[in-house]
């Protein structure tokens, strides 16, 4: 399945306190003074939420950390955390949408 997204300002950006691990899928892990380099994008709801549709993707639910930018500013941003077991559940879009503007995100129209 091609999935189509359309990212936009692509910041670097590091987390501390997590390291990256790549297997099958590349992921954060909690890791006291550790510290995981990537980059940040922009994307809409609908792009966030085809992101986290496809059926291999369905142990994985998108979890809000604090990034530093190289720039030196904090930006909230999303991971995909691997849940599993009766952890799995999936909330309707406005409830995540809700819940993001609650914790400060400027979540943005498609």
């Amino acid at each position: 399945m091609l999935m189509r997204l359309a990212p936009v300002d692509p910041r670097r950006a590091y987390v501390d306190d997590f390291a990256l691990r790549i297997g099958q899928r590349a992921t954060l892990l909690p890791s006291a003074g550790s510290r995981a380099y990537g980059m940040v994008f922009t994307l809409t709801h609908s792009e966030l939420e085809r992101l986290y549709t496809p059926p291999d993707l369905e142990p994985y639910r998108p979890e809000g950390v604090l990034a530093q930018s190289s720039e030196g500013t904090a930006v909230p941003a999303l991971w995909p955390r691997r849940v599993s077991g009766l952890l799995r559940h999936v909330r309707s879009r406005h409830q995540r949408e809700a819940s993001l503007r609650q914790s400060g995100w400027d979540v943005r129209g498609d």
